[in-house]
């Protein structure tokens, strides 16, 4: 896998990683993101990074009741300079979405002894979703943090939601999101803006997907973001921003014409028939099935397996003749 090696699934996949006995041998810290933790409703989303000795720096995001204590694993990002990032969904789902699990270090980890780690333990600030006058073309409201959210002169700093009516998946992983969240911060004087960071939130408040922009310069509003600005900038102090509405979770019908999943336990095998092998490949598997298991005639099998969407990412798999069997 280039480097990504069992450890790194471990420690990215399981609470038991979390106990070796002398973790400071395999990685270098764990360390929880402040300005990247999201809420919507009750659950807090929090980022861990945790830089590895081998180069890699590695994401997980949990969900965090703090009131049952319950935790969710959300996803985890595997990065590396020599290759594309990696999604995994709960415990072993990569580069595809499925819903969160349970996940409950265990008690001599480090996010267990380590208070710093535990948001439960941390003053984190109530977000204020305050929402603004204003609503796009598919009537979406748009909110503001204002607890996450200032200005500096004619830099304005600001984490803005944008609440969709339905429920979306996106084409990458077919995440649901019905919620957009974006940092962003605006140039007031020179009606520019950059995208720092934006979060995917499904109706239960769950993060399912997060991005960071590494945009450096500043760039012109598009039509949407001009109109959100221009009722943003002309707020001397963004903390006067006063709403009766707030951001609420709710259930939201999914919107038409969205990637479905295939429902794999009842997977027709007649659909092949539209895609019959060609007559050379069919005599082959015809042989393979007839003869008795043979010794393969290799000494060792090598291959990768590469993702579509992710052309630099190969899972290299190494089979030796002993462990083969003609099939």
């Amino acid at each position: 896998m280039n480097r990504l090696t069992a450890f790194s699934v471990g420690l990215m996949l399981s609470s038991s990683a979390f106990a070796l006995s002398s973790p400071q041998e395999m990685f270098k810290s764990i360390d929880w993101i402040p300005d990247s933790t999201v809420q919507v409703g009750k659950s807090i989303n929090v980022l861990y990074r945790i830089a590895m000795y081998t180069g890699e720096v590695n994401e997980l995001w949990l969900n965090v009741d703090c009131a049952t204590d319950k935790k969710t694993l959300l996803f985890s990002t595997i990065k590396a300079a020599t290759r594309s990032d990696i999604r995994v969904y709960g415990a072993n789902s990569i580069l595809r979405y499925i819903p969160g699990v349970p996940f409950e270090p265990d008690e001599d980890s480090l996010l267990k002894t380590k208070p710093v780690l535990n948001v439960c333990q941390q003053t984190i600030s109530a977000p204020t979703w305050t929402a603004l006058p204003l609503r796009n073309n598919l009537k979406e409201q748009y909110f503001i943090d204002v607890s996450k959210s200032k200005r500096e002169g004619e830099i304005l700093k600001i984490r803005l939601a944008t609440d969709y009516s339905l429920t979306y998946k996106d084409k990458k992983y077919a995440a649901p999101y019905s919620i957009k969240i974006q940092d962003l911060i605006l140039d007031c004087k020179n009606h520019q803006g950059k995208e720092v960071s934006r979060y995917s939130i499904d109706n239960q408040g769950n993060i399912t997907d997060h991005t960071t922009t590494a945009e450096i310069k500043f760039t012109p509003f598009d039509q949407e973001k001009a109109e959100v600005s221009k009722k943003l900038c002309a707020i001397r102090d963004i903390h006067q921003l006063k709403s009766p509405e707030t951001l609420i979770l709710r259930d939201k019908k999914p919107a038409d014409d969205q990637l479905i999943l295939p429902n794999f336990e009842q997977n027709d095998p007649s659909y092949l028939k539209s895609f019959p092998l060609i007559k050379e490949v069919a005599n082959v598997v015809e042989e393979a099935l007839a003869n008795t298991p043979k010794r393969p005639a290799f000494q060792q099998l090598i291959y990768s397996q590469e993702s579509p969407n992710e052309k630099e990412m190969n899972m290299s798999r190494v089979t030796n003749a002993a462990n083969a069997h003609a099939t």
